[in-house]
């Protein structure tokens, strides 16, 4: 569908923006322990051209979790079902990562990023 008439076609961009908007304005669940869940836009692609109307859209996107899974992946899917033309694919799925060591002589802090060190053993 070419530009000139975009109201004849369906913009893959602008329903995934809106999708978009809407986990932006998420508040989002936090706990004392960990702080605020987060969301992040990591990256958008779609379309082939200006002069043409996407048939095609997507993103990667990155909710860093605090608070419950559950309650998070659950109110991810609500979001996303107000939005029908949109599918939700999740790739990795963890609840957050107490990862309470005290080593004699160093500080602590709670800090917000992804790990997989709960996964790793040792042999």
């Amino acid at each position: 569908m070419k530009s000139g008439y975009p109201e004849l076609g369906v913009s893959a961009i602008e329903i995934l923006i809106k999708c978009l908007n809407s986990l932006l304005e998420v508040d989002w669940p936090s706990t004392s322990k960990f702080g605020k869940t987060t969301f992040n836009i990591g990256t958008i692609s779609g379309g082939a051209a200006a002069n043409i109307v996407p048939a095609k859209a997507s993103s990667l996107n990155s909710i860093r979790v605090a608070a419950d899974l559950d309650e998070i992946t659950i109110l991810l899917k609500d979001i996303i079902a107000k939005h029908p033309h949109v599918n939700l694919t999740i790739d990795v799925a963890l609840p957050p990562i107490p990862l309470d060591v005290d080593i004699e002589g160093f500080d602590t802090l709670v800090v917000s990023y992804f790990t997989v060190l709960s996964k790793l053993r040792l042999c």
